[in-house]
């Protein structure tokens, strides 16, 4: 009941789901929690995959959960954007494993970091752009 999908959100994942694949990589603990969660908030049409801690034995930011995720893309990482709200467990993490990472930072906390962005139309924007490393 208290889960909720902010406006931005809504609108620019489809957008993205057309141009792109999609991969969820979480630290939740509960067996298919977050394909549950996707599912109950409409939004599971829109990945590909979903990789979990709870699923790989290894939590974010241990290089072993991202990994996961790069061989189910079948991409190299640096073809890939890894797009998070945690510094450590989502930035950090996935520039750690070679991964281009933007940081979600919705209330401007994180000044120091470049790649980042306050919602997911700047997200967007910055993808159309193309994002320099």
């Amino acid at each position: 009941s208290k889960v909720y999908v902010e406006k931005d959100v809504r609108d620019v994942l489809p957008k993205l789901a057309e141009r792109s694949r999609l991969g969820v990589v979480s630290n939740f603990m509960v067996k298919n929690g977050i394909e549950e969660l996707l599912e109950l908030t409409g939004l599971k049409r829109y990945f590909d995959f979903a990789i979990t801690s709870i699923n790989e034995g290894w939590r974010k930011p241990h290089p072993a959960i991202f990994t996961a995720a790069v061989e189910k893309t079948g991409v190299r990482p640096d073809e890939i954007v890894m797009f998070g709200d945690d510094l450590v467990n989502d930035y950090h993490g996935g520039r750690n494993a070679g991964i281009k990472t933007v940081l979600l930072d919705r209330y401007g906390k994180q000044d120091a970091i470049k790649e980042r962005v306050r919602d997911f139309y700047e997200f967007e924007d910055l993808l159309s752009k193309g994002i320099q490393e």
